[in-house]
């Protein structure tokens, strides 16, 4: 995959060599990401939610001190920003607060010096643990030489949980990181495995040799370009294509948000059909031969279980499964991190840690997908047909 300027790994800064003097941790995000409207955060659960799932694995490794730090709203009373910082620091920028803005802020190289201020007011002397920590925010913590650790959903998610993908700007954590690598065989046999379930689910009539393309939703920041959403209408040549070579284009929206873009594809596609079953159902038969699509997750998940995707933007996320891969790779973990020594072995080469007592927290299916309220497509091949059948 080439590079693009919102995915580059600290702008090209070198990684930090050497321990800063770390006193805290903070658990930071995408705290500036607002709603459609600008008037609502849509990250707080999120940073809060990785709080609450490692605070005290973390604590108990290092007995430092935690805050958050995110957009408060609905009860949160210590993410230490509100809603009129959030307006301020967008007329920082010489933005209003909204969602096309947030698209301009997110791969920012450079930032407002009030902003930079208040930036290193937070951050200073810190351990930054970030759920999706956006790119204009990894550069201003290389800039400073303020070490984080970053968890993002890892694309893959149709196993018995999800699982998060991570990576780190110091060296010695990246190297710790991937020795707790998820196994591809592993990946690979489970897709086998839920490709049993998905095609046995599957009733539909579809015509051999068919494509399959998924959109996303409007606002994906896996569609963000020089500060813009890209659209689908962008890439209306190839989608013809693909129609064209294929006996049928089957579309899939997004189930929380049609894409205004498919009308357009729809009058230019006459053998085009939408569907609305499950995408793994779709993945898991013969006649399904491609997979098309900007930026989606499924994208990555397809080839486990024999389909082709074509990325007609960018893959969704930079993957490091061996040591050769990109640095700047997440690194997928099942749940390793769930556990106090990981985090023991992680912060070592920065602070003091306390001694490994060996506690480990037994795999639970669906424990990340409960606690995160996030089934994406699967709960349609596992818990629904459960439910179903005890009807």
């Amino acid at each position: 995959m080439e590079l693009t300027p919102d995915y580059e790994f600290g702008r090209g800064a070198s990684p930090i060599m050497s321990a800063p003097s770390v006193k805290r941790v903070v658990f930071a995000g995408d705290f500036l990401r607002p709603n459609i409207m600008g008037n609502r955060p849509t990250q707080h659960n999120n940073i809060r939610w990785l709080q609450n799932l490692l605070a005290t694995q973390i604590s108990m490794a290092t007995g430092l001190p935690q805050s958050v730090l995110s957009w408060g709203v609905d009860g949160i009373k210590d993410g230490q920003i509100t809603a009129s910082d959030v307006r301020a620091i967008y007329a920082d920028f010489g933005l209003h607060t909204d969602i096309q803005s947030w698209a301009l802020i997110h791969g920012a190289e450079h930032l407002p010096r009030r902003f930079e201020a208040l930036l290193s007011h937070f951050f200073s002397d810190s351990l930054v643990i970030g759920f999706e920590i956006p790119p204009y925010l990894e550069t201003f913590f290389q800039r400073h030489g303020i070490p984080f650790v970053a968890a993002t959903v890892h694309p893959v998610r149709f196993l018995d949980d999800v699982f998060l993908g991570w990576r780190s700007n110091v060296p010695e954590i990246s190297k710790s990181l991937l020795g707790h690598r998820i196994d591809e065989n592993y990946i690979r046999v489970m897709a086998g495995i839920q490709r049993a379930s998905a095609a046995r689910a599957m009733s539909e009539d579809l015509k051999p040799d068919s494509a399959l393309f998924v959109m996303q939703t409007w606002y994906d920041q896996s569609q963000i370009e020089n500060g813009r959403f890209i659209s689908p209408e962008r890439f209306l040549k190839p989608i013809i294509e693909m129609a064209r070579s294929h006996n049928e284009l089957l579309v899939k929206e997004h189930p929380l948000a049609p894409n205004p873009a498919t009308a357009l594809i729809q009058a230019c596609v006459p053998n085009l059909r939408m569907v609305t079953g499950n995408v793994y159902g779709y993945l898991s038969v013969p006649e399904i031969t491609l997979l098309g699509t900007l930026s989606s997750s499924v994208g990555v998940e397809a080839p486990y279980f024999g389909v082709p995707t074509r990325f007609l933007l960018r893959t969704p996320l930079i993957t490091r499964a061996v040591g050769t891969d990109p640095a700047e790779g997440y690194v997928g973990i099942l749940d390793a991190y769930l556990a106090p020594d990981f985090w023991r072995e992680m912060l070592e080469p920065l602070l003091p840690v306390s001694a490994r007592d060996g506690v480990r927290v037994p795999h639970k299916p669906n424990r990340l997908r409960i606690s995160m309220r996030s089934f994406w497509n699967f709960n349609q091949i596992d818990t629904d047909i459960t439910s179903a059948l005890l009807k």
